[in-house]
Order: structure tokens, then C-alpha cells, then sequence
């Protein structure tokens, strides 16, 4: 049964969202992680994925569940896994090295729905999403949550209308370019609908846990 995406951090270690993994805590062995998938249709493919157990589930000590603040879990494999061609880490920016503002060249993959109301995909999917602003992404949720709703500050917004994470990608990464080069700096949340005019997907922002996944996967 297919849970969430993940990203691969080192040999040992994946990055997800908490919200994907917080009943698993205790039942981690139950979990599987599977490596360089593209086409969930077929077991044949040219470049095959590799599966691999998980020993342990870390989330994040202050998730929320309700707010989804902190939504970050990291997953340690059991035996490590092996680099391959199509089975690579993600580049993990240094503070300050890849611009959070507003418009900045990013994108999301994940095998979600294709439509709000459509299948999911088969095959694994990304669609460029540019980065909002904080206030601005704040003001469009309350909106939808009541005047009240304070945005996280460990979450960033990013999409555009018909652009957007949707059911199915939860977890999966949020890449950003810089000079040519590709830092992933958030994990797919939460959002409202798919793609809607006016309403961005939230994301958990990596750079606000750096010293926590340094500190957990050293």
C-alpha cells in the first residue's frame, strides 16, 4: 500500500512528512521504503527500484497534527541503501543558500492526483511551482481557515493555478534551482483542493530543521 513520497538524505536515511508516518512510530517494520520507482504499472523496468525495510521513524518531536507545524519525519533504513544511476541523494542547501522569496524557479514531483478529482498517477510526475511570499500566502489560507490562521513558520507556499501538489504527494520534495543546480528546500504538507486560483500548497520548509536532521542522522 503506497503511503507518501520520501527523498533520500544519505545511505541510511530518508526525509518525509510527519503526517505521513505518525501512526507508524511504533510499528516501524511494517514500513517499506522503495527506491528509484518511476512506473508503479510494471515490475520490468529497465532501471529497477530497490526496496528497502525501515527500523526506525523519527518524527518531529513538536508536530502538530492539527496545525501540521513540523511536518517532518525522518525514516532510517535497515541495511543501507546502494547508489545507483537513478538512485542518488538530494542536495541539501547550507542556510541562506537558496533564496526562499517570492517567484523562485522550483519544482515538485510525486505520483498524486492528476486532477483535484482525478486518478493518481502511474508514473512519477513534476510540475514547476513558484515560491509565494509569506504574508501573501497567509492572507489567501485565511481565506479558507478563518482569520485566525497563523501560517507556520516552518512551512513555505509555493504553486500557481492549475500548478500545484495534489492528493498522493504528500512527503515528496520541493526542489529549487540555483546556478544550475537543483537543493531540495520543502516537503508536500498540506493545501486546499489542487491547483486553485489564488490558493497555494503549503510545504514544510527544510532549512527551519537543518540542525535537527543533522543532529538526528548523525
Amino acid at each position: 500500500l503506497y503511503v507518501c513520497g520520501a527523498s533520500l538524505l544519505d545511505e541510511s536515511w530518508v526525509v518525509t512528512a510527519a503526517h505521513c508516518v505518525d501512526d507508524y512510530g511504533n510499528i516501524s517494520s511494517v514500513l517499506k521504503v522503495r527506491l528509484g520507482e518511476y512506473d508503479v504499472s510494471v515490475t520490468t523496468e529497465q532501471l529497477a527500484y530497490e526496496e528497502l525495510d525501515v527500523s526506525h521513524v523519527m518524527v518531529h518531536p513538536q508536530f502538530n497534527n492539527l496545525s501540521l507545524a513540523n511536518d517532518i519525519a525522518l525514516l532510517r533504513f535497515v541495511q543501507p541503501a546502494r547508489r545507483r544511476p537513478h538512485i542518488d541523494v538530494v542536495c541539501m542547501p547550507h542556510p541562506g543558500q537558496v533564496s526562499e522569496t517570492e517567484g523562485t524557479r522550483c519544482v515538485v514531483t510525486g505520483w498524486g492526483r492528476k486532477l483535484e478529482d482525478g486518478t493518481h498517477s502511474v508514473i512519477l510526475k513534476e510540475i514547476e511551482v513558484p515560491l509565494w511570499d509569506d504574508a501573501k500566502c497567509q492572507a489567501a489560507l485565511k481565506t479558507q481557515f478563518g482569520p485566525n490562521f497563523v501560517l507556520p513558520s516552518t512551512s513555505i507556499c509555493a504553486g500557481a493555478e492549475g500548478r500545484d501538489a495534489c492528493d498522493g504527494d504528500g512527503g515528496g520534495p520541493l526542489v529549487c534551482e540555483k546556478e544550475g543546480q537543483w537543493f531540495q528546500v520543502g516537503v508536500v504538507s498540506f493545501g486546499i483542493g489542487c491547483g486553485r486560483t489564488n490558493l497555494p500548497g503549503v510545504y514544510t520548509r527544510l532549512s527551519a530543521f537543518d540542525g535537527w536532521i543533522h543532529e538526528t542522522i548523525r
